[in-house]
């Protein structure tokens, strides 16, 4: 495209003029960006929204004793699984400010039933995974045992697009759309309270996350 020129061959007024007002849309747009960018809100870590710390103790996450710190006897064999949150020993906060930090504790009923890959994270014949499911983040609440009536051992079940998980063999999926197992949280045994060994050995969370 050629440049508009006076009569001497020079650029025209009207050319300067419309250069002048593209700059300054540009800075203009750069600044509406900075200014945007400036309303996303920081994140800020706290004790409540921090992920499960080595020594965390688990407590209940609903129901008449929610909140109370979770010992083994309170997991029963073979389901239905146990929703727990993660909380701090030392000031008893409880990380429930995150929902990445949603917990689900399975016991079996014999320790011969856990693979031997994933024995080694158990405490006391109970295993613990990320409640969020790997699908589109809902809870992975429910349980049905004998779900394809060949198996003896119960399943965890999400209800909102029934992905089955394996909680026996690093809730590994065994049915439906979830893309990868349920991230798993060692455990181990502090007197007669179940305590986290570590933090999740994969990211909790899906694709919406």
């Amino acid at each position: 495209m050629s440049e508009h020129r006076d009569d001497d061959g020079g650029v025209s007024r009207r050319d300067i003029l419309a250069a002048g007002m593209g700059a300054g849309l540009a800075v203009g747009g750069i600044s509406l960006l900075v200014a945007v960018g400036g309303l996303v809100p920081e994140i800020v870590v706290t004790p409540a929204n921090t992920p499960p710390q080595k020594g965390d103790l688990l407590v209940f996450a609903g129901g008449h004793n929610q909140g109370q710190v979770i010992g083994p006897d309170d997991v029963p064999a073979d389901g239905p699984q146990v929703l727990a949150w993660p909380m701090d020993p030392t000031n008893k906060v409880i990380r429930n400010q995150n929902h990445l930090n949603i917990i689900l504790l399975v016991r079996a009923a014999a320790q011969g039933w856990f693979s031997s890959a994933h024995l080694q994270f158990t405490a006391d014949r109970i295993a613990a995974y990320s409640a969020t499911c790997t699908h589109l983040c809902c809870t992975v609440s429910d349980w049905v045992g004998k779900p394809f009536g060949i198996d003896p051992h119960g399943y965890l079940f999400c209800p909102c697009h029934k992905s089955h998980y394996d909680p026996w063999d690093g809730a590994t999926v065994l049915a439906g759309p979830a893309p990868r197992p349920l991230p798993t949280l060692p455990l181990a045994l502090a007197g007669d309270h179940l305590t986290v060994a570590g933090g999740f050995m994969t990211p909790p969370g899906c694709s919406t996350t």
